[in-house]
């Protein structure tokens, strides 16, 4: 009888340690789940930066004049998605990095040798895409 006393403590010690394990796990689970989600939006949000800095620098690039289906479409897709304010934001950290100038006779946005260069390596990756 000693014998089976222990054996169900033995039994009840090593269920308690299943469960906390199996609890551990669970947390780690959620806990990294959490994280790859929190990744996942990240890198959606990064990859929309970068369409809306290639979409600015395709609206620089192009001639003020220029009335395109194409240039109308991204001029209303920027104006729907993004706040004057957002837009502006957009337009300093560009200048910053280098991607647009801005001359004051002009008073056009221009984009630089360094933004033109990253428009062309993002229409290319696209079209690999695609």
């Amino acid at each position: 009888m000693v014998l089976c006393q222990a054996e169900r403590n033995e039994k009840g010690l090593a269920y308690r340690f299943y469960n906390k394990c199996q609890n551990i796990i669970i947390g780690y689970t959620a806990m990294l789940e959490n994280t790859i989600a929190g990744i996942e939006s990240l890198t959606k949000e990064r990859s929309y930066r970068i369409e809306v800095i290639a979409m600015i620098l395709e609206l620089a690039n192009t001639p003020y004049d220029s009335n395109s289906d194409a240039i109308m479409g991204a001029k209303i897709m920027l104006k729907e998605t993004l706040s004057d304010i957002m837009i502006e934001d957009y337009l300093s950290h560009m200048k910053k990095k280098g991607f647009l100038r801005y001359p004051e006779e002009t008073q056009l946005y221009i984009p630089t040798d360094k933004g033109m260069h990253f428009l062309k390596i993002y229409n290319m990756l696209a079209s690999l895409l695609i």
